[in-house]
């Protein structure tokens, strides 16, 4: 048995035992870990998101140059409901090469379009390509926040995340998706890779779950159901069954986020710089109000919120050159050609658009588009 100890390991014991030199000892390793459990999953994300290849939100420059005139349309699902881009690609081709392509995407709004604007602005001609962009109060609303922001590209990541009165938070999530390729891809990989995946594995597994009692028919067959059009993704063709109880479901809903509506702040800002920045480029822009419903607009026209919007594109439009696109044809504001009072039902998409059609030939001549 030993029963003496060297002067040497007195002295350890001894520091050992002083609250102070543990916390010396161990703030470096809890600030190292704390680093490396932050760099792994950033670095990891980062290769990940590096070598997914997303959908272009850019035409290429080759793309362009294979058209007299190159239409690009900045929307979301107002647009991909209202708008039919090979058909107005038809009808604008009288005399001349014109090629219509379509960057949307469901919810995007006024930030979404600054993201646009920054990837094309460079690849668009100058006096001779279009930008469409959709306007309206809805795309507008500084209420509605944390809208899909992974989608902002690296490149326009700064452009985006120093709009004044931005949220912080969405200036965070602005800014990781700037590095983090996976953080920024996240929604796109889960519905383009993992749920085609996820719904091949349902389908296997659906007999033996049937077998078990785990699924099966729904006991109370439900009121309605949203048929969607074939082959336009989130389009609706119309309601089937009790259009009566949908409406009864939708319209308190829209009330509710018609009565939330704030206009004029980071959203209204990031529309005048998409603007600002394409015809510093003399791109010609068109800012086109979609019709709605008649119900719709009386509750839209009714708030403060779309007297200062009308008021701002207006001016917007005079102090940068873009064409403004509203007060449509009444007929086109027909509630039967609504599915939710704001969306074209798929019918009306080939009506609306021959009728847009023929305001943009209104308001450029033919043998200017060359």
């Amino acid at each position: 048995m030993r029963l003496s100890t060297s002067s040497s390991e007195r002295v350890a014991v001894a520091e050992s035992s002083v609250p102070g030199a543990a916390a010396k000892n161990f703030f470096p390793s809890a600030l190292g870990l704390l680093a490396l459990v932050l760099a792994v999953p950033l670095l990891a994300g980062h290769e990940i998101g590096r070598h997914y290849r997303p959908q272009p939100l850019a035409p290429s420059a080759a793309q362009v140059d294979a058209a007299d005139r190159f239409v690009s349309l900045f929307g979301n699902s107002r647009f991909d409901a209202g708008i039919d881009p090979l058909a107005l690609k038809h009808q604008l081709s009288s005399g001349t090469v014109v090629d219509v392509v379509a960057y949307i995407g469901g919810g995007w709004d006024a930030l979404h379009f600054l993201n646009l604007a920054m990837l094309q602005k460079d690849v668009l001609r100058p006096d001779r390509d279009v930008v469409l962009i959709e306007v309206s109060p809805l795309s507008l609303n500084d209420a509605d926040v944390n809208n899909r922001m992974g989608v902002i590209r690296p490149e326009a990541a700064n452009a985006v995340a120093t709009l004044p009165s931005l949220p912080l938070e969405m200036r965070l999530d602005v800014a990781l998706g700037k590095y983090v390729g996976l953080y920024r891809y996240r929604q796109s990989v889960q519905s383009n890779l993992l749920w085609s995946k996820w719904e091949s594995l349902n389908r296997r597994l659906e007999p033996l779950l049937l077998r078990l009692g785990l699924v099966g028919a729904a006991r109370h067959p439900k009121p309605f159901e949203l048929r969607t059009a074939a082959g336009r993704n989130w389009v609706i063709e119309g309601i089937v069954g009790d259009r009566a109880a949908f409406v009864a479901t939708n319209r308190p809903r829209l009330e509710h986020d018609v009565g939330e509506l704030r206009f004029g702040g980071y959203k209204w800002e990031g529309l005048t710089r998409a603007v600002t920045a394409l015809r510093a480029r003399h791109i010609e822009v068109y800012l086109l109000e979609l019709p709605m419903s008649h119900w719709l607009e009386g509750k839209l026209h009714a708030t403060p919120a779309w007297r200062d919007f009308r008021s701002s594109v207006t001016r917007l439009s005079e102090q940068t050159g873009a064409h403004f696109l509203g007060d449509w044809p009444v007929g086109l504001s027909d509630e039967a050609l609504y599915w939710d009072e704001e969306h074209m039902v798929a019918a009306t998409t080939e009506q609306f658009t021959r009728v847009l059609g023929d305001r943009l030939a209104a308001l450029r001549p033919a043998q200017d588009v060359r």
